[in-house]
């Protein structure tokens, strides 16, 4: 993109020049304006040259003509996942979620989206946010991305979510499941259009912490990649065979030493619960085969 000036002796900021173009009435064009997709509830996605001006606009900030900017990044992942949280509206949902700090310059929700970012990029520390090989403290590609000023020293963010209380967890889990079912509902009707089966695939997955600490709640010791560790066992349930291949479903954490057979009910329930459908309970089946047990039972 060429953005030119009338006056070389004028010096004009290149978000203004943007800005001025995005006013434009013949470069309008947002998605926003049209109908949803059936069963996208209130899914908003926006795209064209006008959201391409205020996203320009946003990336570059007031700097002048001429100015050198920096947009390389060693995390182009993020920076895709940034763009596609910002049309799927998940940043604006949860910068309004309940979450009560006392802060003085990046907000506590500010702060939440980006402890979300670190887990898409697979920090295993939140020190890694400053102290990384990248530090994506200093990725200015990724915090545009993600409509963020900047990102926030890894100890305010750990501050922030030693504070979040069991309100903010439910919002950030409803925020998810709002965001995530129009994609659910899209994939179990193609796989019934199709005529095929819902195949579910439930694993019980080892999450291991450190087997000296004592801060990590309800953590216990239980059988993990083939050895005894301390940690969790998180329950989780996917959908596969449907144009996704496999799309996650649900996840619940349990103590390192629960067992798989404990956890498959409710694993069953909670995806029949984000599916909408359910199997067809063959109660007749259980009938006759209590049936049969008694007969052989009586005698004895």
């Amino acid at each position: 993109m060429i953005l030119l000036q009338n006056n070389p002796s004028e010096t004009l900021s290149l978000s203004r020049l943007a800005t001025s173009w995005l006013e434009g009435e013949r470069h309008r064009l947002s998605l926003k304006d049209c109908p949803p997709p059936p069963g996208a509830g209130d899914l908003v996605v926006r795209a064209g040259p006008r959201y391409e001006a205020e996203r320009i606009a946003a990336l570059v900030g007031e700097r002048e003509v001429g100015e050198a900017l920096d947009a390389t990044t060693d995390h182009a992942w993020l920076v895709l996942l940034g763009e596609y949280a910002r049309q799927l509206g998940l940043i604006e949902r949860l910068a309004e979620v309940p979450l009560e700090q006392r802060t003085r310059e990046y907000t506590p929700q500010t702060k939440l989206i980006q402890s979300l970012v670190g887990v898409l990029a697979g920090l295993e520390y939140l020190q890694d946010f400053n102290d990384g090989p990248q530090p994506l403290v200093q990725d200015r590609a990724v915090i545009a991305s993600w409509g963020q000023p900047a990102f926030a020293h890894y100890s305010g963010v750990s501050r922030t979510l030693e504070a979040a209380d069991d309100q903010t967890l439910q919002a950030v889990i409803e925020v998810l499941q709002t965001l995530s079912q129009p994609f659910i509902d899209a994939e179990v009707m193609a796989l019934v259009q199709g005529g095929r089966r819902l195949e579910l695939d439930i694993d019980l997955t080892g999450r291991r912490v450190s087997p000296t600490s004592t801060t990590y709640p309800d953590a216990d010791f239980g059988w993990m990649d083939n050895a005894l560790h301390n940690g969790y066992q998180a329950a989780l349930t996917s959908l596969s065979g449907g144009p996704c291949r496999r799309l996650l479903l649900s996840s619940q954490r349990y103590p390192g030493r629960a067992q798989s057979a404990a956890c498959l009910q409710a694993a069953a329930r909670e995806a029949e619960q984000v599916l909408g459908v359910r199997p067809r309970r063959r109660t007749e089946w259980v009938q006759t085969r209590l049936d049969k047990l008694t007969a052989q039972i009586q005698p004895l």
